[in-house]
């Protein structure tokens, strides 16, 4: 083999083993979660799921949101690495959790959520989407006892044995309407009860808290 074989072998070596490593390195980034790719389909839109209450969501071109340079300031206090990045914003419907991306072309990769500090999310009612209100007593003080609960109840969230979903006490009495001969009221989704156990959402959680890892496209 003359001196130029050699030489070319060794420099495909060497390429080969720099392509591997940077394979390898950007898999082990995936796989820690510090790398998330979401790709977005044809028409610039996306799936995903809620970092925080993990709902699926299509997200839309329009339902995008690009940052003001205020706001960018703010995400890049956070988060350095998004300087100089198209950034856009979605917030989940389910619980108002804002997710912060920057926009590359066919895709999105996820920068952040809940970046801005002072700013807060609350979890809707799932029948009428309003805020739900953090009951003031302990988690399960009053489950089972909803008639001993003080104070007015209906912005106050009450969670489905059954299907899971969290509805405010409001929708779940104008569901119930005197169809049970005790009073316990019943789910507006599955209509099946009764509901006892009050829901305490993560309604103070402030928007500085690094994304956990897993969305996926």
């Amino acid at each position: 083999m003359t001196d130029f074989e050699w030489a070319c072998a060794i420099a495909g070596t060497a390429v080969f083993a720099c392509v591997t490593i940077a394979v390898a390195v950007r898999m082990l980034r995936l796989m820690r979660g510090g790398d998330t790719l979401v790709l977005r389909n044809r028409d610039g839109s996306f799936n995903m799921a809620c970092s925080v209450c993990t709902a699926r969501a299509d997200v839309r071109p329009d339902s995008l949101a690009r940052l003001s340079a205020a706001e960018k300031a703010l995400v890049v206090r956070e988060r350095p690495e998004a300087l100089g990045k198209d950034l856009a914003e979605f917030v989940c419907p389910e619980c108002d959790a804002a997710h912060c991306f920057s926009m590359a072309r066919g895709a999105m990769r996820l920068v952040g959520v809940n970046l801005y500090e002072g700013q807060y999310f609350q979890v809707q009612c799932k029948e009428c989407r309003k805020p739900l209100d953090p009951p003031p007593w302990p988690l399960g003080a009053y489950d089972g006892a909803l008639d001993e609960a003080p104070g007015e109840l209906d912005d106050f969230g009450l969670q489905c044995p059954f299907c899971g979903a969290v509805t405010c006490v409001a929708c779940c009495r104008i569901t119930t309407r005197n169809r049970t001969g005790d009073g316990s009221l019943l789910c507006p989704r599955c209509y099946r009860g009764p509901l006892e156990r009050f829901y305490h959402p993560a309604s103070h959680i402030r928007r500085n808290q690094r994304a956990p890892h897993g969305i996926n496209g």
